[in-house]
C-alpha cells in the first residue's frame, strides 16, 4: 500500500490538497518445457484519491493474462482479460474486454514484430457506452549493436449509439544505446 499527500494547486488564497492511496499486486506463475514456456499473470490495482478531505475518485483495475513462447520459432502468443471500474463524484465508468497479441522475430532476430488486437465494452453509470476496438502493429529493427529504428501504428475504432469514429496513430523512432 502507498499513501501520498500532495499540494496540487495554490493560486492566491486557493489551496487544494490531494491525498491518494493505492494498492497494487502482481502474481506471475511461469511454466515451461523443452519446446515452449508460458506464464499466467494476475494484476490488480486499487486507487482512492481524496481532494480537500472529500472523496473524489476510486479506481479499480484487474488484468488476467497468459503468454506462451515457442522456443524453436521464437513466436510469442498472449491473451489478456481486462476490467476497469472508476467511481467519480459525477458517476461511474467501467470497461471490460479481451486483448490478444502475436509477436515474432525475423531476419536472425534483427527485426522484432508484434501485432495486437483489443476490444473493450464501455459502460457509463451502468448503461452501455459502446465498444472500442484497438488494432496495433509494432516493430523494431536493429541496425547495429547500438542503433535501432522502430515503428508503431494503431487504429482505434469507437462505436456508440450515435455513430462510429476512427483514429489512426503512427510513430517512428530511433534509439541509440550508449
Amino acid at each position: 500500500t502507498n499513501t501520498r499527500q500532495t499540494i496540487v494547486l495554490t493560486i492566491d488564497s486557493l489551496s487544494m490538497v490531494q491525498t491518494t492511496q493505492n494498492i497494487s499486486t502482481n502474481l506471475v506463475k511461469t511454466l515451461g518445457n523443452d519446446n515452449a514456456s508460458g506464464s499466467f499473470t494476475i494484476a490488480f490495482n486499487y486507487q482512492d484519491a481524496i481532494v480537500d478531505q472529500v472523496r473524489n475518485t476510486t479506481f479499480y483495475n484487474l488484468n488476467l493474462g497468459y503468454q506462451r513462447q515457442y522456443k524453436a520459432s521464437r513466436t510469442t502468443l498472449g491473451a489478456t482479460l481486462m476490467a476497469m471500474h472508476s467511481v467519480l463524484e459525477t458517476g461511474s465508468n467501467s470497461n471490460v474486454g479481451p486483448s490478444i497479441m502475436l509477436g515474432r522475430p525475423f531476419l536472425k532476430e534483427k527485426l522484432q514484430t508484434n501485432v495486437t488486437a483489443a476490444y473493450l465494452v464501455s459502460f457509463l453509470n451502468g448503461e452501455s457506452g459502446g465498444g472500442i476496438t484497438n488494432l496495433g502493429l509494432n516493430g523494431s529493427y536493429a541496425l547495429s549493436k547500438k542503433h535501432k529504428i522502430g515503428f508503431q501504428a494503431s487504429n482505434l475504432i469507437k462505436a456508440t449509439d450515435t455513430g462510429t469514429s476512427s483514429e489512426l496513430t503512427a510513430t517512428a523512432n530511433y534509439n541509440y544505446a550508449f
